[in-house]
């Protein structure tokens, strides 16, 4: 028998090394646009990751299907508004990219 640890991928042994799911806590929404174009992304607060993205036409989208609500920031220096940042948490939670 050899010591060495086979070679498929890791399974937990306990639920401490479980990683949980994120939650609207974890994360930011940073918005953007210029006149014809538009992003919106959702980034990981502990590790800046990008967890979500829209950009131009899928982000217009979501506006018009009722999803995003709110205004985006005309300038880069500005806040979204809390209108639409929790649009955007309220349907990444929706399609459970992010826990309740």
């Amino acid at each position: 028998m050899s010591n060495r640890e086979p070679l498929y991928p890791h399974v937990p042994k306990s639920k401490k090394e479980v990683k949980p799911k994120l939650t609207r806590d974890d994360v930011i929404v940073n918005a953007w646009q210029e006149r014809d174009r538009i992003g919106i992304w959702v980034d990981n607060k502990w590790c800046g990751k990008t967890i979500a993205e829209w950009w131009d036409d899928a982000a217009r989208e979501m506006f018009e299907d009722g999803f995003f609500k709110g205004a985006i920031p005309t300038y880069s220096w500005e806040k979204p508004n809390a209108e639409f940042v929790d649009s955007v948490l309220d349907y990444l939670e929706y399609i459970k990219v992010l826990a309740t």
